[in-house]
């Protein structure tokens, strides 16, 4: 994934995903500041891996730089436990509308709909 810092530095993160006890976890690999040489798109595509140590060996033994980032895109984590439940009633627009908005950005309506609220508050 390639994204960026809270001081805007682009970053270059190797991770995995698991599935344990029906929760989604994330297992960070490497993560990297890119230098403006190493950011820039190159010719190589990124390999897909079928197990950690792949992943890992990969990391380890690859010059990062000779791969193109240009498919990557932004990923926003979330770490905080939902404990909480919010039940609201909405107009179909509305609600059309905001599954229209999370589809074109690629997450969970639900999701959306939490990151809208979490950018009100910080506001």
């Amino acid at each position: 994934m390639y994204g960026q810092s809270y001081y805007r530095r682009a970053l270059f993160l190797v991770f995995t995903t698991r599935e344990r006890n029906n929760m989604r976890l994330i297992r960070p690999i490497s993560a990297r500041i890119c230098t403006n040489e190493k950011s820039m798109p190159t010719k190589k595509a990124f390999p897909t891996f079928r197990s950690d140590a792949e992943s890992a060996a990969f990391v380890d033994e690859a010059d990062l730089s000779e791969y193109d980032f240009s498919g990557f895109r932004p990923v926003q984590f979330e770490f905080q436990r939902k404990t909480a439940k919010v039940n609201m009633r909405l107009p179909n627009a509305l609600l059309a509308a905001v599954k229209s908005r999370a589809a074109a950005r690629g997450i969970p309506y639900q999701r959306f709909i939490r990151e809208t609220l979490e950018r009100a508050v910080q506001a």
